[in-house]
């Protein structure tokens, strides 16, 4: 965006909640008008509709004008789903102080399962792992667990060249894809064993806000460290944050643009 020219009047309306956002007393117009050097022509509509819609106040009796109501939720909206990613991370942390084993976030990327955070565990055998990284959905528990509300027809739309093997145990059949999934929406657990990665396996639950899907959490384990009781216990701490999480969400009422938005 080279040739972006920023556009003036939105510009003063900013300056002008910046400007009385850092003076709690509230100025008189002349001197917002004075300080921001707009005049006063300019500048009195703008706090006229400002105030109208509530993000000003004017005070009459020093004819002062000053940050409102309005102004404050906006801000309070921001604050909420600025901690959302936070929140997340905390949870994870808890499941990993827990288990002991490194927990993912991942939200899904044209197909791709993108990891945009982890929390690792103090094994000192323990998968290697890195934000940024990118694998097919389909291979992993953190993927499946991103695309379990589609359809059959909208994962072949997905991947419209095929399923192809990372390894000999990869799903790469469709149907079979499908029945996975319908598994997954049913226990709300996602699960794979050395379908991405040799002597590894997985299982992870997508996180919704109401109707929409955020992103999933996963926990990664070396199968030589897994019995079936540890997996048990995976499981039901996975579920169990989920539900804090989602609660979470639903409450602040995150949306997936907020919550991306903030986890870089």
């Amino acid at each position: 965006m080279k040739d972006f020219l920023p556009h003036k009047p939105t510009e003063r309306v900013l300056d002008v909640l910046e400007l009385l956002s850092q003076n709690h007393d509230g100025l008189p117009l002349s001197k917002i008008s004075s300080l921001l050097s707009i005049p006063k022509g300019t500048l009195s509509p703008i706090i006229h509709t400002l105030n109208k819609r509530n993000f000003l106040s004017y005070n009459s009796d020093a004819g002062t004008y000053s940050i409102s109501l309005q102004a404050y939720l906006v801000g309070e909206t921001f604050a909420s789903q600025k901690s959302a990613f936070q929140y997340v991370h905390e949870q994870m942390s808890s499941i990993v102080n827990s288990i002991d084993e490194i927990c993912q976030l991942g939200i899904l990327d044209q197909g791709n399962v993108l990891y945009i955070s982890k929390v690792d565990s103090k094994e000192p055998i323990r998968l290697l792992s890195y934000v940024g990284k990118k694998l097919p959905a389909y291979a992993t528990a953190l993927g499946k667990a991103l695309i379990s509300p589609l359809t059959e027809s909208e994962v072949r739309q997905l991947y419209p060249m095929g399923l192809h093997p990372l390894t000999p145990y990869t799903i790469t059949d469709f149907h079979v894809l499908a029945k996975e999934l319908d598994i997954i929406k049913a226990s709300n657990i996602a699960h794979e064993k050395e379908e991405s990665m040799a002597h590894l396996e997985c299982f992870a639950v997508p996180l919704f806000s109401g109707t929409e899907l955020i992103a999933s959490i996963s926990v990664s384990v070396p199968i030589f460290r897994l019995s079936n009781d540890k997996s048990e216990t995976i499981k039901q701490t996975l579920l169990s944050a989920k539900q804090a999480i989602e609660s979470y969400f639903t409450s602040q009422a995150i949306s997936k643009k907020s919550f991306l938005s903030q986890s870089s």
